[in-house]
Order: structure tokens, then sequence, then C-alpha cells
């Protein structure tokens, strides 16, 4: 640029190329958003280049320094989406004349510069979606160096989206002008306290949504005339509001209310009704019983949300002429109804786009109320039964279907293949029988197929010399589980790894080998092959699936040694070989052996044989560390936020049970059923948070190591069918969770120790060992066999200090104590 550049009071950087800001003396506006700079705001910057086919894209990243802020001239600073990655510069004060502050998505952090509110001309403050943290009290509304006063031309201030905390100071009420105030998302706890300013208060939003904020909604809120938008959804607000007291917000459109604790009255006595013509409206989880009879004036209403409450019975007819010509989107899920008072002879709602009437008690197929518009559909958990009916075929914009967890049967419609644009299709745990359709082919935009627990059977359609499957290219999440499908797995399904994360095809009678190709960038996080009848090996090319979290071959034909490469999957954390013909050893003198994040393996009925070393366990890092700040009865599942959450079978106390979901803190290792010999490791005594263990049905001998007593969380302890020899250590007494026990069939002897645990099991326990005496058994000790040993000798390095009490909510699960998988996770999000 000519030197008479800098004379310029507006520069936009998408039109610049390589050339210095430092010269801008006048500057007033500086627009650097939407790209991907690599310098400092203030340093020279070196060569910049663009893309060839794109002039207005940067290559490159931007860091923010002190220099850059010394250009007091500027009005406007907007860096939205430039990966900032630093904390905001104090020096930011500097610019005394900026009016718009403008830094979405920039990934700064650190504490927000309080000084920043010191700027006398302020207008616009937009910091959301970054991850400053800090208490807004910090600020000091209400001192004499930054008072309400100061910010008399603030109007707009959001700070969406960042993990600032403590209780909301009411001085934000204060602030003259504001009229845009956006704290949704963030840690701010503590009561919402607005003062009695509210009748001059000029705010028209107010976003305090997906918060932390307790108590009730303060009166003088009713005060504030010039509200359009009000979002309280997501805190934990409480008492009893009714919804006739928001008719003194003349100006509302816009009201969310959901996901709090709170009561809401809808039909009063006097019949007061609402005289706001709301736009979106959400009272999910208000505990509302009825249909809420002032909807009925609500004709010009695009979103509803009345889900999660207790309203029961059939939907009256006035409820079809809400927002007739403007319902986009209707959730009333989680409640109730039964039905509709009345069969429709038009389809309401004209442009209607999403409807969820999932979790209720429908029986009716439901298809009169369905536009044509529609594009999403929830209908599952009700008592739909029958055929699908013909009519879902001809909503061609359906892009999502769930009609989960119903009691349709007969055939899966051939139709269903017309809908082309569908990307998600859930019919699980349904009735359907038969094949499946070829025509489902058509699919070709689907990313989410979930056919399982029905009763389909025969070979999946081929199209060419291909499997249909094969054509599912965008497919994210595949599951065809508990169904009678016969045919070999299709090999492409290893060449979908870059896009699949889940794969399920358990249960059902799959044969020929698994997918032996997985590709570099594999995205699989869950696979699930067990109880078919696969043959061959494990493929190695399964390390390039680095975020594998679930792996799960139980109850197949394959065979092979044990796969010690799977030490490189550095996110495993279950790991299924049960019922396999896996034969030789799992330990290797000449090779690492250790698991980081492993929390529940289980390698029982297969052949694997010889011996574990001492320090066989020392390198379980995940079953190793105790988290001691854990609550069992708060724990989450694993990806606990997931939509997706597969069974697992467990074979527990000689019984078979099925769990839906396991703990993250449940950890479990079964090795039982096979030919391992010599001692039990002493390094057993470092996997302290195990709640399951099974080495049961083997030849392991010599004495049980005492080391046992340091496994105090473990539930559930079968030793049972080996070798074992010596007496059973007073230690066992002290695992005061312990719920399962079985020593029977070895060669203990002795007095059997006596503890509160230990006295609550059952003869079956202690049955098979001739030289046990003492309770619960009938035999009595002799006079030497009385004084049990408690010394550690040897082993007292496995004592460890562990100060802490958890409820125990999971009671030995197993695979064989585990068998088959398990667990929650996430795949693609409902939205």
């Amino acid at each position: 640029f000519a030197n008479s550049c800098t004379a310029f009071q507006q520069i936009s950087w998408s039109n610049m190329g390589s050339k210095q800001v430092d010269g801008f003396r006048k500057l007033q506006i500086v627009d650097l958003s939407f790209n991907h700079f690599n310098h400092q705001i203030g340093d020279k910057p070196r060569s910049m280049y663009m893309d060839e086919d794109d002039r207005s894209y940067y290559q490159e990243s931007l860091t923010v320094t002190n220099k850059g802020f010394e250009r007091e001239m500027l009005e406007e600073l907007h860096l939205d989406i430039v990966n900032l990655s630093s904390p905001l510069p104090k020096s930011m004060a500097n610019l005394s004349c900026l009016v718009s502050l403008s830094l979405k998505y920039c990934n700064l952090h650190g504490e927000f510069p309080q000084n920043i509110f010191h700027l006398s001309y302020i207008q616009v403050i937009d910091v959301s979606y970054n991850n400053f943290k800090g208490h807004l009290k910090s600020l000091n509304l209400g001192s004499n160096s930054f008072s309400v006063k100061n910010m008399s031309r603030l109007s707009f201030l959001a700070l969406s989206y960042n993990n600032f905390n403590g209780q909301l100071p009411s001085s934000l009420f204060k602030i003259p002008n504001l009229q845009y105030l956006d704290l949704k998302h963030n840690q701010f706890t503590g009561p919402l306290t607005i003062p009695n300013v509210s009748l001059s208060s000029q705010l028209s939003n107010l976003y305090l949504d997906g918060n932390k904020l307790t108590g009730q909604i303060p009166t003088s809120i009713f005060e504030m005339k010039k509200v359009e938008e009000l979002a309280l959804s997501e805190n934990y607000l409480s008492g009893t509001i009714d919804m006739s007291m928001f008719s003194k917000l003349s100006q509302l459109r816009d009201l969310y209310l959901s996901d709090n604790g709170l009561s809401i009255v809808t039909n009063t006595t006097t019949n007061s009704t609402i005289t706001n013509k709301l736009n979106y409206l959400g009272l999910g989880s208000c505990n509302i019983t009825e249909f809420p009879v002032f909807l009925q004036t609500q004709n010009e209403l695009r979103y509803l949300d009345l889900s999660n409450n207790k309203i029961e019975g059939k939907i009256p007819k006035w409820f079809f002429t809400i927002g007739a010509e403007t319902l986009y989107s209707l959730n009333m899920s989680t409640n109730f109804i039964t039905g509709y008072e009345q069969v429709l002879e038009v389809p309401p709602w004209k442009v209607l786009l999403s409807l969820d009437l999932s979790h209720n008690r429908f029986q009716d197929p439901l298809t009169d109320v369905l536009p044509i518009s529609i594009t999403e559909l929830h209908i599952s958990n009700n008592n739909i039964s029958g055929k699908i009916h013909p009519m879902f075929c001809s909503l061609i914009d359906l892009n999502v279907l769930d009609m989960s967890n119903n009691n349709l049967s007969s055939e899966i419609v051939p139709c269903l293949g017309s809908m082309s644009s569908i990307s998600y299709l859930d019919l699980s745990n349904n009735k359907f029988e038969g094949f499946i359709p070829l025509s489902l082919e058509n699919l070709t935009s689907l990313s989410y197929l979930d056919l399982s627990k029905n009763r389909l059977s025969g070979r999946i359609p081929r199209v060419g010399n291909n499997s249909m499957l094969c054509t599912f290219t965008r497919l994210q999440f595949l599951d065809v589980s508990s169904n009678q499908l016969t045919d070999s797995l299709p090999q492409c399904l290893g060449s979908f790894s870059q896009v699949l994360q889940l794969l399920n095809v358990k249960q059902n009678n799959f044969s020929g080998e698994m997918p032996q190709t997985f590709l570099d960038g594999c995205s699989l996080i869950t696979l699930d092959l067990s109880n078919n009848q696969l043959e061959g090996m494990l493929p190695e090319s399964l390390t390039k699936c680095s975020a594998l979290q679930i792996l799960n071959l139980a109850c197949n034909r394959m065979s092979g040694t044990f796969p010690f490469w799977l030490q490189n999957l550095t996110s495993l954390q279950v790991l299924v070989l049960r019922s396999n013909q896996f034969h030789g050893p799992i330990w290797d003198p000449n090779k690492y052996v250790g698991f980081k994040k492993l929390q529940i393996v289980c390698l029982s009925f297969n052949h694997f044989s010889g011996t574990l070393s001492s320090n066989y366990f020392a390198n379980w890092s995940a079953i190793n560390t105790i988290n001691i700040s854990a609550n069992k009865s708060s724990s989450l599942y694993m990806d606990g936020n997931g939509y997706y959450h597969e069974s697992i079978t467990v074979i527990n106390k000689g019984f078979e049970m099925e769990f839906l979901r396991i703990l993250t803190i449940f950890s479990g290792i079964d090795l039982s059923n096979n030919n391992f010999h010599g001692e039990i490791p002493k390094s057993v005594g470092d996997l302290r948070s195990l709640i399951v263990l099974n080495l049961s049905s083997n030849n392991f001998e010599g004495h049980i190591p005492l080391s046992v007593e340091n496994l105090k969380e473990v539930e559930s302890l079968d030793l049972s069918n080996n070798k074992l020899s010596g007496r059973i250590p007073q230690q066992l007494a002290t695992l005061t969770y312990l719920a399962y026990l079985n020593l029977s069939n070895n060669q203990l002897t002795g007095l059997i120790p006596r503890g509160t645990q230990i006295s609550t099991f059952p003869n079956s326990s202690f049955y098979g060992n001739e030289e046990l005496c003492g309770v619960p058994l009938s035999k009595e000790c002799e006079s030497n066999d009385v004084t049990p040993s408690t010394s550690l000798d040897h082993e007292s390095e496995f004592e460890f200090e562990i100060g802490f009490g958890w409820k125990p909510v999971v009671i030995g699960y197993g695979c064989g104590f585990l068998g088959g998988v398990l667990a929650g996770y996430l795949f693609i999000s409902k939205k």
C-alpha cells in the first residue's frame, strides 16, 4: 500500500495481502473475522498468502499481543472465528474509543479483563463461545472505579458459552441502556436477583439458560416491560408460577422455561389467558398435567415444547389449530398421551418440520396428523402395532424417522426405499420379520441405520456382487444386532471405517471372516461382532482404529494367539474375547503387557495357557487408579451424554443377566475357564479400583495372595475350581464391599476367617476344600487350626492406605462375569 493508505479510517483484512498494519495510525475499524492467520496483531507480519481459489481465505492463524492495542482511535474490533488460543491482553483497555468488540469462537481463555468495561464509549461486547472463567462479581459493578454510570452506552453484552461462575450480580440489570444480555451456558449459581429498576429497564433479550441458578423466578421480572425474549431453561429454578403472569410482559414473543424444577399453572379457575402472541414456547419438564387451554389463542406459534410433563389422555381437537400456518416444531414426548379425540380429514400444521411424540401411549399409526412437509419424526416408545402404514412412504422430505420400541410387525415395507432423503432410520426393538427389502439400497444418504432387536432373517440383499450395505458409504452407525440374519460380513465395512463409528451385528448367524482391511484414519469407536459364527484371526489392521473403545468378539469361532498388538489401541476400554478358540500365553517376557485405559477384559472360555508374571497387572493404569472423589450413586455411564446404549449379557452368581449400560467407574477382569497355571500374580493387589475378578476354572496353584486386601472396591471374587492351597487370608474379611465370594473346589486349609462379609456367605462358597473348617461349614476346627495367619511377610509392599467410603451400586458383573459388551456411546446426536 502507498503511504496515503495510512489515512484510511476503515479497512477489511479480507481484501489485504502481505502488508503491515503498523502504519494505519488512524484506523477506526478492524474486521479480521472468519480468517486463519498465524501472526501477532501489532507485529510486522511475515508474507501472507491467499488460497488461489478463494482470495479472502488465509491459510494462517493469529496471536494477540499487548503491542496490538496501542491504537487509541480504533472504534470497532471484530475477530470472530479467528483461533487466538490465548488470554485476552489487559492492554485492550488502551482502546479508549472502542465502541464494538466481537471475539466469538476465538478459543480465548483465562480471566476476562474487567478493565474493558471501563471504556467510556463501549456499546457492544460479544465474547461468546470461548473459555473465559471467573466471577462476574470481580467486575465490582457498584464500586467507584467501575460504576453503572460508566457503562451508560452499553447496549449489547454476550458472554454465553464460557465458564463464568459465581452468583449473578444484580447490578447487571441496572445498566441503563442494556437491551441484549446473553449469559447462557455458563456456571452461574445462586438465586436470580433482579432489583427494583425493572420499570426503567431497556432489556428486550435476556438469556440465562443453561446455568445453575436456584430459587424462584423473582416477581420483579414481570416489570421488565420491553422483554421480547426470555430464556431461563436448564437451571435449578423452583416454585409454582401461573402462566397468566407473563401477560404483563406485553412485548414477550419467546419464552423458555423448560428443564427446571418449576410447576407451571396453565389452566386457572379465573379462565385467564395469555394475551401475548408467542412465537417460541418451551414448557418441558414443568409438571404440567393437562393440555394448556391458553394455547387456544396462540395462532402464531412456531416452536412448542411440552415434553417430559404429566399430560395424559387424548389430544383435544382445538390443539390442532395452534399455529396452523406457522408451527414448525412440536415436542410432546414423555407424557401419557393415548391418542387424539377425533380423526382429522386434513393434516394440521401446514409447515411442520419436526414432530416428537415418543415415550407416550399412542396405539394408532398417527398417519392423519402428518403433513407432507415433515422432515423429522420421532414416535418411538409407544404401543403402535401392525404394519408400517404406506402413508409414511409419501413423506418424501423425511430426513429422520424413529419408530423404535413399538409393536410393529410383519415385513418392513419396501416403499421405505422411496424416501431418498432419509439419513436417520431407527426401526429397532419391534417385531419385524422376513427379509430386509432390497429397495433400501436407494437410501444412499443414510448415516444412521438401526434394525436391531427384530426377527429379520435371511441374507442381506445383494446389489450386483456386493452386499446392499456396501451402498451406504456415509454410514456412521450400523446396528442389525439381535436378529436371525445369515450371511458373511461384507468386507466393504472395513473400507467404511473412516466414517463408520459403530458396527454392531451381535446375536445373528453371520459366518466367515470378520472384515480384514481397516483403513488409515479409521473412526470406529465400538465394534461388536459377538454371538455369531465368525472364524479366522483378528486382523492387525485394526490397530489403525486408534479411537476404538469397545471390542467385543465373544461367542464366535475365532482362533489364533493372543493379539499383543491390541495394546497399541490406547483408547481401548473394553476387550471381550470370551468363548472362542484363542490359545497360547497372554504373557510374554519379551513383550510389554499393559493397557492404559482398559477397564473391562474378558478372555474366558478359550484355550489360553501359561503362567502370569508376578507384575502382570502392574501396568493396567485405568484399574490401578482409584478416583477418591468419585461418587458411585451419581457416576455417569460411559459417554453418558450419548444417545446409543449397547447391552451386556453377564453371568453373575450363577445367573445370566442383561445390563443395558455400564458405569464409568465399573471395572472387571475375567480369565476363567482357560488353562492358566502357576501362582496368581501378586500384582493383582495393584488393581485398586477393580469391582469384579474371576479367575475360576484354571490350574492356578499356591496361596491366595495377601495383596488381595488392597482390592478395596471388589464386590465379586471367584477363585473356584483351581488348585489353590494354604489358608484363606484373614485380609479377605476386611473387604467391606464384597458381595459374592466363591473359593470352592480348591485345596485350601484351616479356619475360615471371621469377618463382617465372610460370615454372610453360604457353604457353597467354600465347598470342595476338604481341610477347611469353621463357620459356615459344619466341620469344626482342631485346636491347632484356630489361629489364622495375618502376617503380610514378604507381601507387605502391596499395602495401600485408602481412606474413603463409597456406597456400592454395581453388584459383581461378569462376562462369565462380563460376558458380552456393554456401554453407552454417542455416535450421532439427536437434534
